[in-house]
């Protein structure tokens, strides 16, 4: 399995202080494994990708280079805290997923981070994997109530929480480690192309992907699973 996040594509921007957090909980959460000495079931690969904010290149060149290796992918886990206390994951559509989630997500109840929402919007780099019907997963932070906090400021560093922080690499580590990679079973399957196409259509991604030129793309066979 995968998990995921991303290096900013401007330097100096100002959301590169956002992306960074992400990274350092997912490098956190890769030392945090090692050192308990556990090996999960599945191997476990963490990946920083480049290029998010200018058509996720670094996401699709990975997919392209290991296709022959998707059937065998339990999950693509994709964080995009915002430097925000991730409060659950963004299911990208597949609801049929939720069951198995819920119960990989047992051993972090506690940390409140068991809200899902079924959006798929374009965004992050879990795109890729999604439309080659991987269960994909974004870490988010779901809107619970109407009085939600908004995230960190973007690009202020002095305003990143570093409790929030912690809190997000224990999340990283026991949904992807001790969750997912160690289940018996998988959280759902790779869809086919059918079901993929379904599943663009239904979320509304199908239309994002029109507008933002991905359409043709995907109709080609040039990007996303073939049929």
């Amino acid at each position: 399995m995968l998990v995921a996040a991303h290096l900013d594509a401007w330097a100096g921007g100002p959301g590169v202080a956002d992306s960074s957090c992400d990274d350092v909980a997912l490098i956190e959460a890769a030392r945090d494994i090692s050192r308990t000495g556990i090996r999960p079931r599945l191997s476990i690969r963490f990946v920083l990708f480049t290029g998010n904010d200018r058509g996720m290149p670094g996401s699709w060149a990975y997919v392209r280079a290991h296709r022959g290796e998707l059937d065998r992918a339990r999950a693509a886990i994709s964080f995009h805290s915002r430097c925000s206390r991730v409060t659950g994951y963004s299911l990208n559509g597949r609801h049929d997923i939720e069951s198995g989630l819920r119960e990989a997500m047992k051993p972090v109840e506690s940390l409140g981070a068991g809200h899902y929402d079924f959006g798929a919007p374009l965004e992050t780099d879990n795109f890729d994997f999604l439309v080659e019907g991987v269960p994909t997963l974004t870490a988010i932070q779901v809107q619970t109530s109407p009085l939600l906090d908004p995230p960190a400021t973007s690009g202020t560093p002095e305003k990143i929480d570093i409790a929030d922080l912690k809190h997000n690499t224990a999340i990283v580590a026991v949904t992807s480690a001790f969750g997912i990679a160690e289940r018996t079973a998988p959280i759902g399957p790779r869809q086919t192309r059918a079901e993929i196409e379904a599943l663009l259509k239904a979320s509304g991604l199908a239309g994002q992907m029109k507008i933002n030129g991905l359409w043709p793309l995907w109709e080609s066979g040039e990007r996303g699973r073939l049929p």
